[in-house]
């Protein structure tokens, strides 16, 4: 049960990715990777640097037991994770209703 304003603060910002959890931080260096960016534009974009980056993918790979990169960003797409918290067809979503009212 979750009591804490920090546990609830964790529950809050982890996506479930297979039989565990990756952060928010993490899912959005795997959700551009999914979208084809590339390092460097992905570092550029969240304002971190690249070896955040490598440590972040190494940290989710690890506990989401994907083999490797391309594993675990398969996983994502696989798990539809990209889209439904923060991905294109959450925006398309609220698009929709933005028009329909």
């Amino acid at each position: 049960m979750i009591t804490t304003p920090y546990e609830k603060h964790i529950a809050k910002n982890r996506i479930k990715l297979g039989s565990a959890y990756v952060t928010w931080r993490e899912k959005q260096c795997i959700e551009g990777y999914a979208q084809g960016k590339t390092r460097q534009q992905i570092a550029s974009e969240l304002r971190i640097s690249e070896r955040t980056i490598d440590k972040l993918m190494m940290d989710a790979r690890i506990r989401v037991e994907a083999n490797n990169l391309y594993h675990l960003v398969a996983m994502a797409v696989r798990t539809e994770v990209e889209s439904y918290e923060i991905g294109m067809f959450d925006i398309a979503r609220r698009d929709d209703r933005t028009r329909a009212g």
